[in-house]
């Protein structure tokens, strides 16, 4: 389904361009006509808007569509098997059940689309298989309505942001910004420690 995406949005594009060009050269053969062959100048102007209407409406609706077909690493993520895995459900589900788990819980505010966040996922996913068992890993993507929400519980500005929870889900400590290896390690540490 992640390959589609990017195709649909390509073929969308290449729609978009040809309407674009067949209507531009359509206007470029009006001026070479004469004047009485030639259509109106205002006829040509609507024209020219309704194609450019047509190609920001392609445009935003390939955008929306990629939006809409999200791919398994945009879920909600909650670690406790041998790998990060998948969560069915959105991000306060996942979220409500680890503080059930009755274990501490490691929740990560980020987007697909920051850089910081993009590498933190990456260390995470090297990190957190290591405490398989003790915590539970929760990362939200605050573009998402469920993960904003969730959000809201928190108070946060800025992302990467990393809450580490007790057992019943107070907030033991947090971070604002990347997290390394060695540092999420420290933080995971001293919160299966305070357990």
């Amino acid at each position: 389904m992640t390959v589609a995406v990017p195709l649909l949005v390509a073929d969308m594009a290449i729609v978009a361009i040809a309407v674009l060009v067949a209507g531009l050269s359509r206007h470029y053969e009006g001026e070479r006509m004469s004047e009485e062959q030639a259509p109106r100048s205002g006829t040509r102007a609507k024209a020219t808007v309704l194609i450019i209407v047509a190609v920001v409406f392609a445009v935003l609706l390939g955008v929306k569509l990629a939006g809409s077909f999200r791919s398994a690493a945009d879920a909600p993520t909650v670690a406790g098997g041998a790998a990060v895995e998948q969560v069915s459900g959105d991000v306060i589900s996942a979220y409500e059940e680890a503080v059930a788990s009755s274990k501490p819980v490691f929740l990560s505010f980020g987007k697909e689309t920051c850089p910081n966040c993009i590498e933190m996922k990456r260390v995470a996913e090297r990190v957190v298989p290591d405490y398989e068992g003790r915590v539970v890993y929760i990362k939200a993507n605050v573009d998402e309505p469920s993960s904003r929400q969730l959000a809201s519980r928190f108070s946060f500005q800025y992302i990467p942001t990393s809450f580490f929870l007790a057992p019943d889900g107070s907030v033991i400590d947090s971070y604002a910004g990347m997290l390394g290896e060695e540092q999420m390690r420290a933080y995971l540490d001293a919160l299966v420690a305070g357990q």
